[in-house]
């Protein structure tokens, strides 16, 4: 999986602006929370073809 570094933000500012988040992540399908410098959480839009994957893993259903 490729992070866009431009959908890259700190835990403070997540904390801070959630919905900004969740934009990064309609516009580049994933957004990676850091905290102390090192990768935390990952927000990803499941809509997307390039996600189907972690949907299947998720749920339990292999994606046909």
């Amino acid at each position: 999986m490729k992070i866009d570094t431009g959908s890259m933000v700190p835990i403070e500012w997540a904390e801070r602006d959630f919905s900004q988040v969740l934009h990064l992540a309609d516009r580049f399908g994933t957004t990676l929370i850091i905290k102390n410098d090192l990768p935390r959480y990952l927000v990803l839009d499941l809509s997307r073809p390039e996600n189907e994957a972690y949907m299947a893993d998720m749920t339990g259903n292999e994606s046909e």
